[in-house]
């Protein structure tokens, strides 16, 4: 359920303006129930907008934060380490002298802001409108001369290990390095089209092909990046003040934590389109990440999530509608790259990506809406004829929930449901999928997680300054009690690791999958900072919404799940590593602790031996082809990943790049399909002869028959059972 309305008091001091005491609507992004008063007063304000913006984040968030922080100098070279980061992410504009004439308020920013004194935010700003019109002027000289790419020299991709430019003209040689991998890299990738073009006999659209000599491709590369680096610089110089001081507000906002940002009126708008799904697009949620729009997450059921091809971390480096030519994006603001992925169903977009392994390819997606059924909770039934085993498989993309929608579905609801469909088909054991769920309703998080055990206490949740609140299962009945396991990955958070997290502890379940889950252990709220305002205190714009964390989840056993995640029973091969995806690699995410445990009773079912299971499990992946080929190709990609510094000599580059596709062709050619399974979903069709419907239930059951992690995890269920001695089909059938 949602917070209710909760009144804001404000104490009178001795100035002009007061602030409202208007109800204010809070609507919680990982929602829990019960109620908060909150309360603070404001120092006086001056009439300008932006001090008046500054001081009300400001004494929101110290009031409200989960993080009772100090504004002090610590948190001062927080906000100023962030700013400048935002600002310049790939230091490519300010030099080390800039960065030096800003170091004086490395310590002041505290004081700065309790005043308030924007002199820090307009020196900032500036020195940056300065330093973007020089490097235009910069970038436009370069690109009207020649590059040598017979010439052996290297550009640093990692920001991280590069440092601002010493002087003019070392900021010179920093755009040089910078355009010259752009326009290679964009000549190769004309090659390679053209290359697929003529082993094909006609491009992408069908047409005859014109053959262009290199030296054609190479002007075509020029042209192409100057345009782009035209737009980038007439979009980033466009930017409006709102924005603008937005990055400011996000600097002091993400010294509190990652998941705390201010959002621009324009923005929140964005925000609640792409969390409700009401535009047709390619279902992607999408994330600013320090210059880059960068793959938060894949919205089940979506047009991205059909394609296959996006993952999540993948940076978004172009955009094309269709066969047009791409727009580069790096440094644009999410407005201007939503303007451009989003359109009409049916029509075609083209995303340049960065992979994770430093790989940069063209995916194409056809712009589709959200189809409802893929969002909801699904199983089927699948048979091991090699074993003679038959198991129950019940997939779980999110935990929604009604939300007082009158038709809206429970995740909690749907799940009873599809364990009571598969207890029909007398199923030996249920695998739980939790594999890319990034959580939702804590409510349904508590009714599931209930539904495997008798009852009991299933999370605490904790809000600074009050005693932790046990969210407990009180239904006595269990609708699934045989053996269950539970998938994750890395990408498991919230929701999705409080109910992995109190099976694991009853000893309920069985946890498989990646070495740890997301990490993501705390809840936000969102603040819509208009009401704070009195009516009658005129602004010249209206202000936006703040989203802050104001909770924070334990498991029963007292460990947060905070940074640590929950840690799987076996542990599968990973190709992300969770130190650059998960919660602990985001800025100043609040850290792990633990409060004290509560009682509880743990299941007394029969349980397999953990060991044997994990040693079994360990010798099969190393015999297995597909996984000896996945490690290989994690170890590969570990290694391009450290590889950051990269050759800008063409025979490397070009060399590189095929060693790239080698290396993916050889995974994606790998025989996934397990055809010992006979699989059988449980889906129903509304409408006899939806031809739609049954193309996608048979495309799910050819996704399971190729999943080699689920075909692993069933291996380790046949294993639970034998320990267990359960009966096969066979053998139950001739005891019958």
């Amino acid at each position: 359920m949602f917070l209710k309305n909760v009144k804001l008091g404000i104490n009178r001091l001795n100035w002009g303006y007061l602030f409202s005491m208007k109800k204010l609507t809070v609507v919680i992004l990982l929602v829990i129930a019960g109620s908060a008063i909150w309360g603070f007063s404001l120092n006086e304000p001056t009439p300008d907008d932006e001090k008046l913006l500054l001081t009300l984040v400001e004494n929101v968030l110290k009031q409200n934060h989960y993080s009772k922080l100090r504004i002090d100098d610590s948190f001062s070279e927080r906000v100023f380490d962030l700013y400048i980061k935002r600002m310049d992410y790939n230091k490519m504009y300010f030099t080390e002298k800039d960065v030096k004439g800003f170091e004086e308020y490395r310590h002041k920013l505290d004081e700065a802001i309790l005043k308030p004194d924007l002199e820090f935010y307009h020196l900032v700003t500036e020195t940056f409108a300065k330093r973007l019109k020089e490097t235009e002027s910069i970038s436009e000289k370069l690109l009207n001369k020649d590059f040598d790419f017979e010439q052996s020299e290297t550009y640093e991709t990692d920001p991280d290990k590069r440092t601002y430019a010493k002087n003019d003209k070392d900021l010179e040689e920093i755009w040089r390095k910078y355009l010259k991998y752009n326009v290679l890299n964009s000549y190769l990738g004309k090659l390679e089209n053209q290359e697929k073009a003529i082993e094909k006999g006609s491009d992408s659209t069908g047409a005859v092909i014109e053959i262009k000599t290199e030296e054609e491709l190479m002007e075509a590369a020029v042209e192409s990046t100057k345009k782009n680096m035209k737009t980038r610089f007439k979009r980033r110089s466009e930017v409006d003040e709102e924005d603008n001081f937005a990055f400011y507000i996000n600097a002091l906002s993400g010294a509190y934590d990652p998941h705390t940002q201010y959002f621009p009126p324009q923005e929140k708008e964005n925000f609640d389109m792409r969390m409700t799904g009401r535009l047709e697009g390619i279902g992607a949620v999408l994330q600013e990440a320090d210059g880059y729009i960068k793959i938060n997450s894949i919205v089940t059921g979506s047009a991205c999530w059909r394609q296959g091809d996006l993952e999540v971390g993948d940076l978004i480096l172009k955009v094309a509608q269709g066969n047009g030519e791409p727009e580069d994006i790096v440094d644009a603001p999410m407005k201007e790259v939503l303007k451009l992925i989003r359109g009409p169903k049916g029509t075609e977009v083209q995303l340049t990506v960065q992979k994770k392994d430093g790989q940069i390819t063209v995916i194409p997606i056809i712009r589709d809406v959200v189809i409802r059924e893929e969002t909801y909770a699904k199983s089927a039934v699948i048979e091991d004829s090699k074993t003679n085993r038959k198991y129950g498989y019940l997939y779980l993309p999110g935990f929604y929930a009604r939300f007082g929608e009158r038709d809206g579905r429970s995740s909690a609801e749907d799940v009873e449901a599809e364990l009571e469909k598969l207890k029909l088909e007398k199923v030996e054991g249920i695998v739980l999928d939790l594999r890319n769920n990034g959580g939702g309703s804590l409510n349904d998080a508590v009714e599931m997680a209930g539904l495997f055990i008798k009852d009991g206490p299933i999370v605490q949740v904790k809000t600074t300054g009050q005693r932790s609140q046990v969210k407990s299962d009180y239904n006595s009945n269990i609708t699934y009690e045989g053996p269950l396991i539970i998938m994750i990955n890395s990408f498991s958070a919230s929701a999705s690791e409080i109910v992995s997290a109190a099976l694991k502890d009853y000893g309920r379940a069985y946890i498989v999958g990646s070495p740890s889950s997301y990490g993501k252990g705390t809840v936000q709220t969102f603040a819509d900072l208009n009401r704070y305002i009195k009516p009658g205190i005129q602004l010249e714009n209206p202000f936006g919404s703040l989203k802050f964390t104001i909770q924070q989840f334990y498991r029963i056993n007292g460990s947060s799940t905070q940074y640590k995640g929950v840690k799987p029973d076996v542990q599968f091969p990973e190709v992300y590593d969770i130190k650059e995806i998960g919660e602990s690699s985001l800025d100043y995410s609040i850290p792990w602790d633990s409060i004290p445990s509560v009682g509880f009773a743990p299941w007394k079912g029969l349980r397999a031996d953990i060991s044997n299971l994990r040693s079994g499990s360990e010798n099969r992946i190393r015999e297995e082809e597909t996984f000896r080929k996945l490690n290989e190709r994690i170890k590969w990609m570990n290694a391009e990943r450290n590889e950051t510094e990269i050759s800008l000599f063409y025979d490397d580059v070009r060399r590189k790049r095929d060693e790239r596709k080698e290396m993916t062709k050889e995974f994606d050619e790998i025989k996934t399909v397990n055809e010992d399974l006979l699989i059988k979903s449980l889906q129903e069709i509304a409408v006899l002869g939806d031809t739609v419907a049954e193309t996608r239930i048979a495309n799910w059951e050819k996704q399971i028959s190729k999943d080699f992690y689920l075909h692993e995890t069933l291996d380790i269920m046949h294993d639970i059972i034998s320990q267990m001695n359960v009966p096969t089909i066979a053998e139950d059938h001739i005891d019958k």
